[in-house]
This record gives C-alpha cells, structure tokens and sequence, in this order.
C-alpha cells in the first residue's frame, strides 16, 4: 500500500491524508464520549475556576487539601492513578502550576490537560 500511495498524485495522497485526518477526529470525539458516560475510576478529575477554587470530582476543595485528596485517590488505585486537569482559560498560571505541583507530590505522574478547541473566527 505504501509504495502505490507514493506514487499516487499529489492531490490523492493529500485526500487521503484528509480522510484519515477525519478518521482519527472520529475515533477521538467517540473514544471521548466513551469516556464521558463511562468515567474512568483510575482518573481524578480537578477542575481549576477562574478565581482559582478548585473541585475534585465535582467537589469543592481548598487548595491545601488537594495533595491530601490525591494521596487518598494513590491509596485507592495504586499505580493507575492519574489526574485530568481542566483549567479555565482566564485562570492565573501559577494556580494551574501549583494545582500541578500538588498533585505529583501526592503521586500522581500521569497528569492531563482538558482542552477545548478555540472558537471559529468571527466574521466582521
């Protein structure tokens, strides 16, 4: 397959690689559907608010508690811990960072960032 594709024209090779460019958004919007209705008992799931509170797993948590909270979550799960972080775009950095700081102290390494895509350009 490989050595008919290089010798394909420009334009079907670009074609193809627009198709599985599609394909794997496909397979990322339904792998995160799955995740969605099917919560992953090895994932913690922070939230940071604009003004910097913060939730884990939909909870309110103060900030000095928050390594203590991810330590009890190591304890629970062992080495399959890991931490998805959604961040407001708005919130200070060094909240985020500190959040972070906090997290690997209690021994998660495996840390994630939630994104959501920018908005489409406006038109004028």
């Amino acid at each position: 397959m490989l050595t008919r594709m290089s010798r394909a024209p420009r334009a079907s090779r670009a074609a193809a690689s627009a198709l599985v460019a599609l394909a794997l958004v496909a397979l990322a919007l339904v792998t995160a559907a799955r995740a969605a209705a099917d919560p992953d008992p090895s994932v913690l799931s922070v939230l940071v608010h604009r003004d910097g509170r913060v939730e884990i797993d939909g909870r309110a948590v103060a900030l000095d508690a928050v390594e203590a909270r991810a330590r009890a979550h190591v304890a629970a799960v062992g080495d399959a811990a890991r931490a998805v972080i959604a961040a407001d775009r708005r919130v200070a950095h060094g909240r985020v960072v500190d959040v972070v700081d906090r997290l690997r102290r209690a021994g998660i390494a495996r840390i994630s960032f939630a994104v959501e895509p920018a908005s489409a350009p406006r038109s004028p």
